[in-house]
């Protein structure tokens, strides 16, 4: 069964730390080669711009979501998919300078794309 995840790209939890953060889930879906058994989707407004970022992995959202946080979500949904994974070969070779910085957004991920115009694809939808 795919595991969805939605990240919140509305500006509070983008400026909070969701660009980040969607590097880091990006990364970590490449790093242990699960890209097939994952569905990454961001949303416009999750409607927790005060608690952010936010984040809804199947349908439970997460709020506060810093990197460590972060982390530790991806290794309790997603750890152990490949044969041979191990979350603290992740972990260790995991630094801040490594994490790619999302500079230009697909237009699934931007709020661009012609499902959210329409108000479909939304967190809280």
């Amino acid at each position: 069964m795919k595991t969805t995840i939605t990240i919140c790209m509305g500006s509070s939890c983008f400026s909070r730390g969701n660009r980040i953060n969607l590097g880091l889930i990006r990364s970590y879906i490449d790093y242990n080669g699960i890209e097939a058994e994952v569905n990454l989707a961001g949303c416009r407004c999750a409607g927790e711009c005060t608690r952010g970022p936010a984040i809804r992995i199947d349908n439970r959202l997460f709020v506060g979501v810093d990197r460590g946080v972060l982390l530790d979500l991806l290794n309790q949904y997603l750890g152990n998919r490949k044969e041979g994974a191990h979350e603290s070969s992740f972990s260790g070779s995991l630094r801040k300078d490594r994490v790619p910085e999302v500079r230009h957004l697909p237009p699934t991920l931007s709020g661009r794309d012609e499902r959210f115009q329409k108000g479909r694809g939304c967190c809280h939808t």
